[in-house]
């Protein structure tokens, strides 16, 4: 064999590259158009349900970008009040968007919701810390009365 024909890719080398491309691109054919999946947001709150206080930190991320944030200590619940850190109003994205609401115990590891993860127009995304080390529990609610 010269070393031409070493060089080139055989038959199974191109076909392994097939399938893996086939593979890969299988769930890519969908083309979005402009007001694909675009969400308001409505609110973003961060809440302390453990029995001590924390730090802790909130951002709301439009294309990589921090538009809003919050963060502080969060005491523990007292008399089945639960205290918090959230965005202003003022502070939130006035337009629709596909959004990404990050929440964590500071230091710990980012719990994340992304706008586009949900079909409702409009979206609120709460945070509940249960433990100090483990991410918060995001839930989110879309009552389309919340942003009016």
């Amino acid at each position: 064999m010269s070393s031409d024909e070493t060089d080139l890719p055989t038959r199974r080398s191109l076909v392994a590259a097939t399938a893996t491309l086939s593979i890969a691109s299988a769930g890519c054919l969908y083309t979005f158009t402009e007001d694909d999946e675009l969400t308001l947001l409505c609110r973003a709150l961060l809440s302390n349900h453990t029995k001590t206080a924390v730090e802790a930190e909130l951002e709301i991320v439009d294309d990589g970008t921090i538009i809003a944030e919050a963060s502080g200590e969060i005491d523990p619940p007292m008399d089945q009040q639960h205290d918090g850190i959230y965005v202003p109003e003022e502070d939130l994205p006035t337009e629709p968007g596909r959004y990404r609401v990050r929440m964590r115990v500071t230091g710990e590891e980012w719990a994340e919701y992304y706008t586009p993860d949900t079909e409702a127009e409009q979206i609120s995304v709460v945070g509940r810390i249960t433990s100090e080390t483990e991410p918060p529990v995001l839930l989110t609610s879309a009552n389309p009365n919340e942003c009016d």
